[in-house]
């Protein structure tokens, strides 16, 4: 602000008992206004910062290979590997084979895998409408089949009980719920080498000589 020798301020800012009325009126020495004053920037209230607002998260759409079953089966029509054969298409489900494999894959209106392998089947829990139909069946050729359990090696340690938990496929038996894809880094799936463990454990209590001392127990496998 310029320096000034005199400054004037209205009388309005100023107590009746400030004023010295007269021809000319002036201030009583040392008066300060006090009225009707501007509120400083500093003495403000600072005023707390609203809380915002909820807001539901953005929906990410869904990234899929297929809009519905339709669109799938139009793509499978034109667009499958050379080693797989479509032998099945209609409205409700779609079959593939697969001759060196020996392989069905089917899949219905809900896009759920069934395979099947002889007289297995079993269901596949992947995601078709996300994965795609091609990389699936090459992850399928690529993976090693359950070769199952040698049937000469246990037959003698099967019970009736056992009959309805395996299916014997040439040479070579599986267990009734054989999901036919070898675990990773195994020769047989889950369910197979669950079922061998307990027929290994029954030959290892048939060779296993008793001592007269030895209690008699018995404990179920499964």
């Amino acid at each position: 602000m310029k320096s000034r020798k005199h400054l004037y301020i209205c009388s309005r800012h100023f107590e009746e008992k400030c004023i010295v009325q007269g021809k000319k009126c002036h201030l009583v020495h040392g008066s300060m206004p006090t009225k009707f004053l501007p509120v400083s920037s500093h003495s403000n209230a600072v005023k707390p910062r609203k809380e915002p607002s909820f807001r539901e998260p953005p929906v990410v759409p869904e990234r899929v290979r297929y809009l519905d079953f339709e669109d799938f089966r139009k793509t499978t029509a034109h667009n499958v590997p050379a080693s797989w054969l479509v032998v099945l298409t209609s409205t409700t489900e779609v079959a593939l084979w697969h001759e060196a494999a020996q392989l069905r894959f089917q899949v219905d209106a809900a896009f759920n895998i069934t395979l099947k392998d002889g007289i297995r089947s079993t269901t596949y829990d992947v995601g078709l409408k996300e994965t795609g139909l091609n990389t699936i069946l090459r992850q399928l050729i690529s993976s090693a089949k359950c070769c199952g359990m040698a049937a000469d090696q246990i037959k003698s340690h099967l019970t009736p009980a056992d009959v309805s938990k395996i299916v014997p496929l040439g040479e070579r038996m599986h267990a009734s719920s054989c999901s036919l894809l070898a675990t990773d880094g195994g020769q047989m799936c889950g369910q197979c080498a669950a079922f061998s463990q307990v027929v290994d454990a029954r030959r290892a209590s048939a060779d296993t000589t008793l001592h007269k001392n030895t209690p008699l127990w018995t404990k179920t496998l499964y």
